[in-house]
């Protein structure tokens, strides 16, 4: 049985993995060794972060929006069915037999 906690990390994106570490080496090893003493290292990282920060909320965000919208696909379609049957109007694989 998967507890919790390992839901939780199968949620996020492999896709975003790479990102986190491309931030860490472009940040917290030059951070490590004293860059951020330099005055363009704030931008630098400034930037950095903005850009790596949008990244992974697109990688993050993207599967959400998609399953949302085949779940929402989903629900039309049984609503589609549902009235269908309850108007006997003849779904579009009925269209080509031929009527009783």
């Amino acid at each position: 049985m998967i507890s919790r906690g390992e839901r939780r990390w199968a949620r996020i994106p492999l896709a975003t993995v790479p990102v986190l570490v491309y931030a860490g080496v472009t940040i917290v090893a030059p951070a490590l060794n004293g860059a951020w003493r330099r005055e363009e290292f704030v931008g630098h990282a400034l930037l950095t972060l903005l850009t790596t920060g949008v990244i992974a909320a697109l990688t993050a965000f993207v599967p959400v929006a998609r399953d949302a919208m085949r779940r929402a696909r989903a629900r039309d379609s049984q609503r589609d069915d549902v009235c269908r049957v309850a108007a006997r109007i003849p779904s579009s694989s009925d269209s080509g037999r031929s009527g009783s």
